[in-house]
């Protein structure tokens, strides 16, 4: 994670965004709530009640933030969708809202996407040292 490319308000939408997907696919499963409660933690968060947002309101909050800051926020909650080894059509659905919003191109996600198999593959030497 990324958290030092962030600031407050984009950690606590990062949080907001991760319930969001959590909840796609309906309820949430314990992998997804571990990793909400991680971000929590590694955010410096503890103490932030998460307030269930609505989309829009995020999304706006978060207009200003960087691109650096919006990609960051993307390859976490593509983590969170694949957290549970599915990516089913509300979740792609939050993710092409994103991308559309954010202006991230085909070629931009698929570096996102090629960089987050990268980073497990890393994670997966690293784990097993």
């Amino acid at each position: 994670m990324y958290e030092y490319l962030l600031n407050r308000q984009d950690k606590e939408n990062l949080l907001e965004l991760a319930l969001l997907v959590a909840k796609a696919d309906k309820e949430p499963i314990k992998v997804e709530k571990d990793i909400i409660k991680k971000y929590q933690e590694k955010l410096g968060l503890q103490d932030y009640h998460i307030k269930e947002k609505r989309f829009t309101q995020i999304m706006d909050e978060l207009e200003p933030s960087s691109f650096v800051s919006k990609t960051s926020i993307l390859l976490e909650i593509l983590k969170i969708v694949i957290a549970d080894n599915t990516y089913d059509s509300s979740e792609k659905d939050i993710v092409t809202r994103l991308r559309n919003r954010w202006n991230i191109s085909d070629e931009q996600f698929k570096d996102i996407c090629v960089w987050l198999k990268d980073e497990d593959v890393i994670l997966d030497t690293e784990d097993s040292k």
